[in-house]
């Protein structure tokens, strides 16, 4: 797969001739005669959302005169490169570029004399995607130097690792970005501690601003004398200025931070502290990393009027996703979460219905169109139910109607039944009541006169309903 790597800014070659010419690197084009012949270098390949490098080489007697180049109909004014043997003209021209492969045309005009060469650049579909190995880099500086004098460990995990060309760095692999807009999302976390401190950082990010931009986190941070805090999204710092360079293989950027308040509180360090250099380096993809989730009921199977938690746990390549995560229960909205650490969770309400249910968590990546999804089953089966019966009077008279409360109470659940409940002196059905909600689960009714003296045993039946599961219960009324 051929790999290509992002600019954070389309002015990016641009400011890079103008440096050159501010240094004195790059000048005027010396004399030159009609024996002058031009050969492109310039870049081969790019991505049609890209900018192109272009540099033609003076073959023949040297040039004087003004350079121009074209391609697409665009045209750019070169510039010789000063103290190239033989002579080179330069300049970057901004995308985007229809795909396919183009023709790049150089003309040097000198002393009335026109002088043409040509190239071709295959410009091939835009690349929006991390690669596997983009990485951004950076130690926390003032952070890591106090942990290590207080005797503390720095370690990194969920796809974070010590940087092999500097230990003091720790390298986070990139898991989304958009290239035009300037933003790099990480995973990976790093954990300094020290019987001092103990600051976790995870979900870093870069948001490009301007010519400069902020570093956030999600931070879960203890200091002396103070509890635990978690915070997400947190602006540790910032930086004016982004520096960076490359051409159609590599490409990188960097930038100088400096603590804002609230990384200065989270990171326990001066306000406005120095933190040293973040880097990353950006290799795109035509496609993105896969998304893989795996999605926790618990528990898997309850009852009705119980709630239920949903957990999902999002991995991109060898760390976590970022982004969000949109709950549903069949066609039931249950929230949209962002994700921390790659995980999200939500809470199945009580009142969803008896029977079993799809529950999805689908993902989306916070910048780039990445989705993905993850699903289970939930089981949801009838409350059970616990029938109580209490008489006004346990004794009456063959002329007198007895009073009966019936209280139907379902289990592990606050919310109210509703249903029949049905009245029995033995086998014969005296009357029929409903439970409403409003009800609150108990009804009173007035029994009919029974005319047989002595022991009557009446039963209570509450019959269930779609939710609840039935129960009965009994007492004995005497008649005189």
């Amino acid at each position: 797969m051929l790999s290509l790597v992002s600019t954070s800014s389309r002015r990016l070659l641009a400011l890079l001739t103008s440096a050159l010419l501010a240094l004195g690197v790059l000048v005027a084009a010396p004399p030159a005669n009609a024996a002058t012949t031009l050969t492109y270098n310039g870049w081969s390949e790019i991505f049609s959302d890209g900018d192109l490098w272009i540099s033609f080489t003076v073959g023949g007697d040297e040039a004087s005169g003004t350079m121009t180049a074209s391609v697409a109909g665009k045209t750019v004014a070169l510039e010789a490169v000063a103290g190239s043997k033989p002579q080179q003209y330069a300049g970057s021209l901004r995308g985007p570029f229809p795909t396919g492969t183009l023709t790049v045309t150089g003309k040097l005009v000198a002393g009335g004399t026109t002088v043409t060469g040509t190239g071709r650049v295959a410009v091939l579909p835009a690349r929006r995607y991390a690669a596997v190995g983009s990485s951004l880099t950076w130690g926390a500086d003032p952070l890591r130097a106090a942990v290590v004098a207080e005797g503390g460990t720095v370690t990194p995990s969920a796809g974070a690792v010590v940087d092999p060309s500097d230990p003091a760095k720790v390298r986070y692999p990139l898991t989304d970005l958009v290239k035009g807009v300037g933003h790099v999302q990480t995973g990976g976390t790093v954990r300094y501690a020290s019987p001092r401190r103990d600051v976790t950082l995870s979900d870093v990010s870069w948001i490009r601003s301007g010519d400069g931009g902020s570093l956030r986190a999600d931070a879960t941070y203890r200091h002396p004398g103070q509890p635990a805090r978690t915070e997400r999204g947190v602006v540790i710092a910032t930086a004016p200025v982004i520096y960076g360079g490359g051409d159609h293989l590599s490409f990188f950027s960097s930038v100088e931070l400096a603590a804002t308040s609230a990384g200065s509180r989270v990171l326990g360090v001066p306000a406005k502290a120095a933190l040293g250099t973040a880097r990353w380096q950006v290799t795109l993809a035509e496609q993105p990393q896969a998304v893989g989730g795996r999605l926790t009921l618990s528990p898997a199977r309850t009852t009705y009027g119980r709630q239920s938690r949903v957990t999902v746990a999002m991995t991109r390549g060898g760390t976590y996703a970022g982004g969000s995560v949109t709950f549903r229960a069949g066609s039931r909205a249950l929230g949209t979460v962002r994700l921390s650490r790659g995980g999200a969770a939500v809470t199945v309400p009580a009142g969803l219905a008896v029977g079993t249910h799809a529950i999805t968590a689908s993902y989306k990546a916070d910048y780039s169109p990445t989705t993905a999804a993850a699903r289970a089953s939930l089981r949801i089966t009838k409350a059970s139910t616990v029938t109580k019966a209490r008489l006004a009077k346990k004794t009456v008279t063959r002329t007198q109607r007895a009073k009966l409360t019936a209280t139907v109470t379902p289990r592990g659940t606050s919310l109210r039944p509703t249903g029949r409940v049905t009245v029995f002196d033995g086998k014969k059905r005296l009357v029929n009541a409903t439970l409403t909600v409003s009800k609150r689960g108990r009804v009173t009714v007035r029994l009919p006169k029974l005319k047989k003296r002595g022991k009557h045993v009446i039963r209570v039946v509450y019959a269930g309903s779609s939710s609840y599961g039935g129960s009965r219960a009994k007492v004995v009324l005497r008649v005189r």
